[in-house]
């Protein structure tokens, strides 16, 4: 069986990756955290509408924004990608998604928030009835179906977490054909790609208390972290 890096080997790779590349990798995590939250707000004062037709509207608005934000995640990953090849980087890497497949990206990041909706679905439905009716019995039922949901969006992350790398590497395939390869290389190694999720608690932690400010440090090393973590799946 192939030996592969454990979590502090990649994060250690990823510190020393990011080596005189950081003002760069952390500018352009500013302007994806900046247009992810100007983005969410103006989409917040436009639509808000209240009863059903709000929170379908609402529901729909978020699905279309969680389109837009895959097609510059992909960006972002290319970004990481290319730090972690030891590449030159730009500002311009983050909108490469937009010129890169962008109907694939859109159609895998659809599968991809469609489960998140289906999952959140049944708390999001609770969630409405307790705020307009006050009535507390809807609570439990709240936070039940928030914990499932969350498990199986968390399971279905970890199952296709490397479908966006992968199309980086395999623009010839298929949306299906990528997410199933993902599904197919993340045999035996979700935990492991989990418990390297869990080692930035501390950091997301320190981050919130920063007003959020350190994440602009932060999500740099995450994501060359990860993508360390495909590229030592990939040559293993």
């Amino acid at each position: 069986m192939p030996s592969h890096r454990s979590s502090a080997m990649l994060r250690s790779m990823a510190r020393g990756q990011l080596l005189g590349k950081y003002p760069i990798a952390a500018a352009a995590f500013m302007s994806v955290l900046m247009t992810t939250i100007m983005v969410r707000l103006l989409s917040a004062s436009i639509f808000s509408v209240g009863g059903v037709a709000g929170l379908i509207i609402s529901m729909i608005v978020s699905f279309i924004i969680s389109l837009l934000l895959g097609i510059i995640n992909v960006g972002v990953l290319f970004m990481a990608l290319k730090i972690s090849c030891n590449e030159p980087i730009g500002l311009n890497d983050l909108i490469f998604g937009f010129s890169y497949h962008p109907k694939k990206i859109v159609t895998i990041q659809a599968v991809l928030s469609g489960i998140n909706l289906i999952a959140t679905l049944p708390a999001t439905i609770f969630r409405y009835l307790y705020n307009n009716s006050g009535d507390a019995d809807y609570l439990p039922l709240i936070i039940i179906f928030y914990i499932a949901g969350i498990s199986v969006y968390c399971f279905v992350s970890l199952v296709f977490s490397q479908v966006f790398f992968l199309l980086l590497d395999f623009e010839d395939k298929s949306a299906q054909e990528l997410l199933m390869k993902s599904h197919t290389i993340m045999n035996g190694h979700k935990k492991r790609l989990f418990f390297l999720w869990l080692s930035f608690v501390p950091l997301f932690l320190l981050s919130i208390l920063s007003c959020c400010i350190g994440f602009i440090w932060v999500m740099p090393y995450v994501k060359v972290t990860l993508a360390n973590f495909y590229m030592d799946l990939m040559q293993a």
